[in-house]
């Protein structure tokens, strides 16, 4: 009787302690999960201080350079763009051609349905060092064409790029671009 008793706690703790795969939980994906990666970033740049310096291309060809002193709301919007990519929806892992060697990561596609065109990593998704997403939209009214970029040292997030054109049928393209660089 103490027997069955001891086999039953022994067998009750190993299936206790047995992970169970749960079709919920996310998958590792070779990609970064741009939401957390931009919050965490937003976080230790207020944490350090630090400011920007960010230098607009106008419609009329010309530079120009502003400092801010930014505040979480406005790292949030500076950062925006980046923070709203996500390549890990499973729907969309499947359709990428992903090539991995050692710490860099790339990933094409050239299916329309798709507006993220090619990805670009070098680093881990934990400790990215440069990140380049370019993305390319087109319908009967429009064309989008965008390159996005991040430049990291050290875990902390240094410089990024923001550049492309838009064109409306009736229109030429118009480019853009702008760049920030933490101070």
């Amino acid at each position: 009787m103490l027997s069955r008793i001891f086999i039953s706690i022994a067998l009750l703790l190993l299936f206790a302690c047995t992970e169970k795969s749960n079709p919920n939980s996310p998958q590792k994906t070779p990609f970064p999960n741009m939401e957390s990666l931009i919050d965490n970033q937003i976080s230790l740049l207020l944490k350090a201080g630090k400011g920007l310096e960010k230098e607009l291309l106008n419609q009329d060809g010309k530079t120009e350079t502003q400092t801010i002193l930014v505040d979480s709301l406005r790292w949030s919007q500076e950062l925006k763009l980046f923070r709203q990519i996500d390549l890990n929806r499973p729907e969309w892992i499947a359709e990428y051609d992903i090539e991995q060697k050692e710490n860099v990561i790339v990933a094409t596609t050239n299916l329309e349905k798709l507006p993220i065109k090619r990805f670009e990593m070098v680093g881990t998704t934990d400790i990215p060092v440069y990140l380049k997403i370019e993305s390319h939209a087109e319908s009967l009214l429009y064309e989008s064409r965008q390159t996005l970029e991040l430049y990291f040292d050290k875990g902390l997030l240094k410089r990024y790029e923001i550049k492309g054109s838009q064109k409306i049928i009736t229109g030429s393209a118009m480019p853009y671009r702008i760049k920030g660089k933490v101070i």
